[in-house]
């Protein structure tokens, strides 16, 4: 914001003090204080600037002026003027370490994020003790800037049928009535001339601020805003601040802030009765209901728990169900400037419960501001505490009551360099409006917002590894398997002939993977999960099923030679008998293994040997050759600590002959399970013609 947009502080927050005028005269350091105070920047700016001009002795002085210039215009929201400003004080050898974390604030604001790290990591060196904030600061503006050529989260415009050249900010979206006639209304703040007040609010130059409303009516298929806005019709509006209103569920109660007006000192008559009495019956914002007859807001009355005139209530959101308020407020037990408080609606009572700070995991010792209910777990508000992309900065937290989450920074491009706040959804819960003061605004702006929608897969292959053609194998007709760890609810897919299956995942959920085929072990478990993820993705994941390794044993061969023993036979019949003949489709590789003794080349060819007997054998049980494939192993896959290589010095030299024996084995593992033998296939081939 400029300085003429003061407003976000000010309709929450009359909370300003006013009494500007366009020249005010120097003075001392102690009349800037007093300004400074009662938060007139204005007129502190001129004295601070007369005293850092007239400073001819002291460099201290003069950068300690030049600090608090850079102070008072960054609350003034002057941001381009206080960072040269903060410059100066650097340049004059400015003392604090806290000019670099300021500068770097209003360096965001301008959008200069490469210069605004630059300022940070200097603050981290010369502050080492206080880094935190900074380092959390620096994360997510180098978040931001890998990811600019990212996914498109959200979809913003500038809303300009509610805009003026004024302010124009804090919208909310009211349902009005129910079936056929049911319509839509933006009801927001403004201080464009159109606002009913005649007098000018001292502090913007611009009159005071008024609620507007635009309403949105369906003719046939089509949706039509009403334009231009009009002031809120009925009793809210007066000659001072109003604005940044919630409704209940039935848009027919609304609460709003109200504010009193502005003070005014003049601090060179600071013991004057008049202006003693002025502090007295110092302002403040208040939260006022009104119901609404037929079209017309009235009977306004303030909250029972405004009660503190020395404090500033406003901002407030209706959670859904209507039993809470979240409001902000400024005053002596705030964390910082302003903080998020709760109220709880009691029924017997028909009142409001005394507010209670709702908590250190969301207010800071910055300003919390301009909350909103999406639902009854997930509020939305705005901070200039947490670290984010300029001034004020959308975020979201979840939870009730006082426990929240750690609240998290909604992404460019609906926050920016500018001040964004006052966010609302529509009915559809995707889209929406918001407010900015982004670079190519003039001033506080509304934007509308759509999110458009982020699409989720996992896709892969089933396959086994073929350890004789040593390729992947991919598995048609395999049953895959998608478990959300989050509900429990299953969902399956075939895999196709290529072996492919793909899933749509749901965003923010973990899921539990897997395949399975028969005839095949199944697959490990494998993981996909959303959690976390803003853009769309394609996640692939491939699943292994395994093939079944049968190991048979008491198969016996003259020493050193590939002849089969008699003691043999009974091990392979029964093989034949339990698995090669009831499995007819099945095609195995018939596995030789040796054990370590003698070289590599020997126990190669011997192995290959005794597993193409071993085939031999079989077919001339009647197995089909083609459903047999030998492989010789030797002393590759050792099951036990054997090896002897090289030279016949590995551990294997001391081991038992059981151990020996144990490596000595012939294994039988499924390659496939499609086998057709001839008659099969000329009469399948036949069908097909």
């Amino acid at each position: 914001m400029n300085k003429c947009n003061l407003l976000l502080m000010v309709c929450f927050a009359g909370l300003i003090v006013s009494g500007l005028t366009s020249c005010a005269p120097a003075g001392t350091i102690e009349q800037a204080e007093i300004y400074d105070k009662n938060e007139q920047y204005y007129d502190a700016v001129v004295i601070y600037k007369s005293l850092y001009k007239a400073e001819k002795k002291s460099h201290d002085k003069k950068a300690d002026f030049a600090f608090r210039l850079g102070e008072d215009l960054r609350k003034n929201r002057d941001y381009r003027q206080s960072e040269g400003w903060y410059q100066r004080a650097i340049s004059l050898n400015y003392k604090d370490p806290i000019v670099y974390q300021r500068l770097s604030d209003v360096l965001k604001m301008d959008e200069k994020y490469d210069e605004a790290i630059a300022a940070l990591e200097t603050f981290k060196k010369e502050m080492p003790s206080d880094t935190t904030y900074a380092s959390e600061q620096i994360t997510v503006l180098k978040e931001f800037l890998n990811e600019k050529a990212g996914c498109q989260l959200y979809f913003v415009d500038n809303f300009r049928q509610a805009n003026s050249a004024q302010n124009d900010y804090a919208p909310v979206v009211v349902k009005n009535g129910n079936g056929r006639e049911a319509s839509e209304s933006l009801v927001f703040t403004s201080d464009r001339p159109d606002a009913t007040g005649k007098k000018t609010f001292g502090r913007t130059g611009l009159k005071y601020s008024d609620l507007f409303v635009l309403t949105k009516k369906k003719t046939g298929k089509v949706e039509k805003w009403s334009t231009p806005p009009v002031v809120l019709p009925g009793d809210v509006n007066t000659g001072m601040n109003q604005g940044t209103a919630t409704f209940d569920g039935k848009g027919n109660t609304m609460y709003y802030t109200d504010c009193n007006g502005p003070l005014v000192i003049d601090v060179k008559k600071k013991n004057d009765e008049k202006n003693i009495d002025a502090k007295k019956k110092a302002p403040n914002c208040v939260i006022k209901e009104a119901v609404k007859k037929g079209n017309v807001w009235g009977d306004p009355q303030v909250l029972q728990f405004c009660t503190d005139t020395s404090l500033n209530y406003g901002q407030p959101a209706i959670s859904p169900d209507g039993t809470r308020m979240v409001f902000s407020m400024n005053g002596p037990n705030t964390r910082g400037g302003h903080d998020l408080y709760l109220s709880t609606y009691v029924k017997r009572g028909r009142t409001w419960s005394d507010p209670i700070n709702i908590g250190d995991n969301i207010n800071t010792k910055g300003d919390e501001m301009y909350p909103y209910f999406y639902n009854d777990t997930t509020l939305y508000f705005s901070s200039d505490g947490w670290p984010g992309l300029g001034g004020l900065d959308l975020f979201v937290t979840y939870g009730q009551g006082v426990n929240w989450t750690k609240p998290k920074h909604i992404k460019a491009p609906l926050n920016s360099g500018g001040d964004d706040f006052g966010i609302t959804f529509n009915e559809d819960k995707i889209s929406g409006f918001f407010t900015s003061n982004r670079l190519k605004s003039k001033g506080d702006d509304i934007y509308s917002f759509t999110v458009p929608p982020q699409t989720y897969t996992v896709s892969g292959v089933v396959f086994f590894n073929d350890t004789i053609g040593h390729k992947k194998r991919l598995i048609a007709s395999a049953d895959v398997i998608l478990t959300s760890m989050k509900d429990g609810r299953k969902f399956k897919a075939k895999s196709n002939n290529s072996g492919f299956y793909k899933f749509v995942l749901s965003d923010n959920t973990e899921y539990k993977l897997m395949a399975k085929k028969h005839g095949y072990f199944s697959s490990n478990v494998e993981h996909a999960t959303t959690v976390g993820l803003d853009c769309s993705k394609d996640m692939n994941q491939d699943l292994e099923v395994k093939l079944p390794i049968i190991t048979v044993h008491n198969i016996y061969y003259e020493l050193d030679s590939s002849r089969l023993l008699p003691a043999s036979t009974g091990s392979l019949d029964s093989l034949y008998d339990h698995v090669l003949s009831v499995y007819p489709y099945m095609v195995f590789e018939v596995g030789s293994h040796t054990d370590c003794r003698a070289s590599y080349h020997h126990n190669d060819s011997l192995s290959l040997k005794r597993a193409q007997v071993v085939v031999e054998y079989l077919a001339s049980k009647g197995v089909d050759k083609s459903r047999l494939v030998a492989h010789g192993y030797g002393e590759h896959q050792l099951v036990n600590n054997c090896a002897c290589e090289p030279n016949n010095v590995g551990p294997g030299k001391d081991c038992t002959e059981a151990e020996h024996a144990a490596n000595r084995r012939t294994t039988f593992k499924i390659l496939r399970t499609d086998f057709q033998n001839k008659e099969e296939k000329a009469r399948e081939e036949e069908e097909e013609k």
